[in-house]
């Protein structure tokens, strides 16, 4: 075998070791699960609460949710996806009905679940409920057509 063979040899198990890499990061980067507990969530009402609307510069979205609830899994992975993109500034904050303390800081329309809440500084100025509205709510923001 002459040098110029040896090395083409070496530079094409190369050039395969950098694609199955490059390949893996892509698969993993493209194929993560998006979980609750990924996100930040109000656990307490009392305190959890204040530390956000101080943070927080305007509008941003309480996510209602129970893991147990059928309505709020068929419509988890595009809540988690909406969250993690944060369209359009609206920060996306996850409340999980079994894990929360305190007194409400407003009144919402009733209690079903999920629900998604729109405050703004610090007041509620819309809710939608149920995994026909909360999509409804999501796409209006992400297109930019929303107005609360």
């Amino acid at each position: 075998m002459d040098t110029q063979q040896y090395m083409r040899g070496h530079i094409r198990k190369v050039v395969l070791l950098i694609v199955l890499a490059f390949s893996a990061v892509m698969t993993q980067a493209c194929g993560r699960t998006l979980e609750y507990e990924n996100f930040e969530h109000i656990r307490d009402w009392d305190t959890d609460f204040p530390t956000i609307v101080e943070k927080e510069d305007g509008i941003f979205l309480l996510y209602y949710y129970a893991v147990w609830c059928p309505a709020c899994a068929e419509i988890k992975e595009d809540v988690l996806q909406f969250a993690d993109d944060s369209p359009r500034g609206y920060n996306t904050y996850l409340i999980d009905i079994n894990n929360i303390q305190g007194e409400w800081p407003f009144e919402p329309s009733g209690s079903g679940i999920p629900r998604m809440f729109v405050i703004d500084e610090g007041e509620l100025v819309d809710e939608a409920v149920g995994y026909i509205d909360i999509p409804a709510l999501m796409n209006e923001i992400r297109s930019g057509d929303y107005a609360p």
